[in-house]
C-alpha cells in the first residue's frame, strides 16, 4: 500500500506544478501556507489529539555543516516554538541522524503553526513497523515434518545446521576468521546478553528506547531480540550450543520494538544511537510494506558514510506465499544489504518476501538469502528453541 508521505508528496508536487502554469492566481507565500495546511489536514485526518508527530527539515545542500549542525540551524524556530508551548506539547525530541524532530502535541493550532516555518519540509505521522516473525507451520506441514523425523540433530561439535551450511566453521578452523575485533549493532527487541549463550559476546552497550528499561526483559519482544543475537553471535561453549555464525564478535544492543512493532520515531532514536557507537555492522530484523517511502534513508546514509554496514531481514509474509516484489521497506534501499531465509534443503522459505525492490535503482533484491527456516538459537529465558 502506497504510504501517507508518498501521496503527500506527490500532492505537493501537482499543486507546484499548478502554480507555475498559473503564477497570478495568488501570491507566491499564500499559496505555500495553503498548501502546507492541507498536507498537515491530511495527516491530522481521523486522528485524536494527543498527535504523535515526526517533523522533518530541510538542510542545506553542499554546505560543510555536520549533521549536527545542519539539525541546530533547521530546527532552530521550531524548538523555540516547541520551548514556549508550554502544556500544548507533551514531549518533543531532536533527530540530526535524519534532520527531525519527534513531537507529541495537544493543539492543531500549534501543528499548523508549524508547518508554516520556512525550514520545515513535511510533517507525518509516527507510523509503527513491524518486528520480522517467524511463520508458523501450518497443521499439514507440521504433520509432515513430525513423520518425515526432520529436527535437526547436530554432531559432537553441537554446531547448528545453518552455522554448517553456510560453512562458517570452515572459516573459523581455516582462515582463523571468527568475528573477533568485529562488533556487530542490533536494533530489534531487547537482546537479553544474560543468557549463557551471549554474556561472553555482549560488549557492555545496551538501551531500551521503548520503555527505558535498564536491562533487556522477558517478554516476546525480548525473544524475538535474543534469538536474533544467538543467531549471530551466540556459543555457550567449545562444543555446547554453537548457535551463531561470529562466535568471536562482540555485540551492543538497542530497544526500539516492542511487543506490537516498533515506533519510528524509537527506530530513529536507535539508529542516531548506534551510529555514535559506530559498530561494524547494524543488524534489523524488522520492516514495513513494500513502498518506496524514503523514511529511513538519511539514517543508512549516515550509517554508510560513517563506514557501517546496514543489514535489514527481507520479511516475511504469513498466510501465503509472496510474490515478486514483496521485498520489506528498508531492506528494498538502494545501500543496504537484504537478507531472505532458505531451509535445509537450500530452498527460499515459503514465506520470504521477495524482489525487485521498489526502487528502480536498488536493482534485484535480496542481496543474500541464508538459513532461516527453523533455525534454533536462543529465547530471553535461555532455552533453546
Amino acid at each position: 500500500m502506497q504510504s501517507m508521505k508518498t501521496i503527500l508528496r506527490r500532492g505537493l508536487s501537482l499543486l507546484l506544478a499548478a502554480a507555475v502554469l498559473l503564477p497570478g492566481a495568488m501570491p507566491a507565500y499564500a499559496f505555500a501556507a495553503d498548501t502546507q495546511s492541507a498536507a498537515v489536514q491530511s495527516v491530522l485526518a481521523g486522528k485524536q489529539a494527543p498527535y504523535d508527530l515526526l517533523i522533518y527539515f530541510k538542510s542545506a545542500e553542499g554546505s560543510s555543516l555536520t549533521l549536527k549542525q545542519k539539525a541546530d540551524a533547521a530546527q532552530a524556530q521550531a524548538r523555540a516554538l516547541l520551548e514556549q508551548a508550554g502544556d500544548d506539547v507533551i514531549s518533543w525530541e531532536s533527530f540530526y541522524i535524519t534532520n527531525a524532530i519527534h513531537a507529541q502535541i495537544k493543539s492543531k493550532d500549534l501543528v499548523y503553526k508549524l508547518a508554516q516555518l520556512k525550514n520545515v519540509d513535511e510533517i507525518t505521522w509516527n507510523g509503527t513497523v513491524e518486528r520480522v516473525e517467524p511463520v508458523e507451520d501450518t497443521e499439514e506441514e507440521s504433520s509432515i515434518k513430525l513423520f518425515s523425523n526432520t529436527i535437526y540433530q547436530p554432531d559432537e561439535r553441537d554446531i547448528e545446521w545453518g552455522v554448517l551450511q553456510v560453512h562458517a566453521d570452515k572459516v573459523w578452523n581455516e582462515f582463523g576468521v571468527d568475528g573477533a575485533d568485529a562488533t556487530v549493532g542490533i536494533i530489534d527487541g531487547g537482546a537479553n546478553y544474560n543468557v549463557s549463550a551471549l554474556k561472553n559476546a555482549w560488549s557492555g552497550e545496551y538501551k531500551d528506547f521503548v520503555d527505558g528499561y535498564e536491562s533487556p526483559q522477558h517478554t516476546s519482544s525480548d525473544d524475538h531480540g535474543t534469538h536474533v543475537a544467538g543467531t549471530i553471535v551466540g556459543r555457550e561453549g567449545d562444543n555446547l550450543n554453537r548457535i551463531g555464525v561470529a562466535p568471536g564478535a562482540k555485540f551492543i544492543s538497542a530497544r526500539a520494538m516492542g511487543e506490537d512493532g516498533g515506533l519510528e520515531s524509537d527506530l530513529i532514536a536507535a539508529a542516531e544511537w548506534m551510529l555514535e557507537k559506530k559498530p561494524d555492522v547494524i543488524n534489523n530484523s524488522w520492516g514495513g510494506s513494500n513502498d518506496d517511502d524514503p523514511w529511513f534513508e538519511d539514517v543508512v546514509n549516515a550509517w554508510v558514510k560513517a563506514g557501517i554496514i546496514p543489514v535489514f531481514a527481507a520479511g516475511n509474509t504469513s498466510g501465503e506465499v509472496p510474490g515478486a516484489g514483496t521485498i520489506s521497506n528498508p531492506a528494498n534501499y538502494a545501500n543496504v544489504l537484504a537478507v531472505a531465509a532458505t531451509d535445509r534443503d537450500k530452498e527460499i522459505g515459503n514465506f520470504s518476501n521477495k524482489g525487485p525492490s521498489a526502487f528502480p535503482e536498488a536493482g534485484q533484491k535480496p542481496e543474500i538469502s541464508a538459513p532461516g527456516v527453523q533455525v534454533r538459537s536462543v529465547d530471553s529465558n535461555g532455552n533453546y528453541v
